[in-house]
């Protein structure tokens, strides 16, 4: 009866993911692009999207940017 019994599959996501999620195309190609460009330093990154009201510490893009974060977490 219980043989498929299996774990909940988490479906937690850093804030990096959250703020993807609000934006549209072509402007959320835009961020994650961004995000995952190691041309950008952290707190560089984080101060420029403060700008357009975007509020990612540099630690939370450090962390999604070495897949360290919950996006990559089972």
């Amino acid at each position: 009866m219980l043989e498929n019994l299996k774990p909940p599959k988490r479906s937690y996501t850093c804030k990096v993911a959250q703020e993807a999620d609000k934006l549209e195309a072509p402007d959320k190609d835009i961020f994650l692009d961004a995000v995952a460009d190691p041309k950008w330093k952290y707190k560089t990154l984080q101060n420029e999207l403060a700008k357009y009201n975007i509020y990612v510490v540099d630690t939370t893009i450090a962390k999604h940017r070495a897949q360290a974060c919950a996006c990559y977490r089972d």
